[in-house]
């Protein structure tokens, strides 16, 4: 269903935002063309996946190349889709925006984005104890 598909890609471009904010990266505002389309949008997520790995193993202040190739990728698989990412990108924000808007100050808790995948934070901890063991290392 291309709603879902949409709503997908909004969400991995939010956790790519949310993977700069982790690391101080300062995205550009613009980037150049994206790559052309994979024949397969399964070749365009292991593309993405690639983009994950890099991250996993590059030091803090170099990940932007890796996250503007992500956000390329990510463009990409859209483009195969048939996805609109700047629309999807903006729906989401605006049911966000709502959200937030009827949450208050109550429960659920007001955050800057939307509740992140238990898959993204398994990733998160499971990055985060790779760099605890390299530090010891070293």
């Amino acid at each position: 269903h291309p709603a879902k598909l949409a709503d997908e890609c909004s969400d991995v471009l939010l956790i790519i935002f949310r993977l700069a904010r982790e690391d101080g990266v300062n995205l550009p505002a613009e980037l150049d063309a994206s790559p052309d389309p994979p024949p397969r949008p399964a070749e365009g997520l292991l593309r993405l996946l690639s983009g994950l790995a890099q991250l996993c193993a590059a030091r803090t202040g170099t990940t932007q190349p890796i996250l503007c190739q992500m956000i390329r990728e990510l463009a990409a698989v859209a483009e195969r889709l048939r996805v609109d990412l700047i629309e999807a990108h903006r729906r989401e924000m605006e049911i966000t925006m709502r959200y937030f808007a009827a949450a208050g100050t109550t429960w659920p808790r007001r955050q800057p984005f939307r509740h992140p995948l238990a898959n993204f934070r398994l990733w998160r901890l499971l990055r985060r104890k790779w760099q605890t063991r390299t530090e010891k290392e070293s």
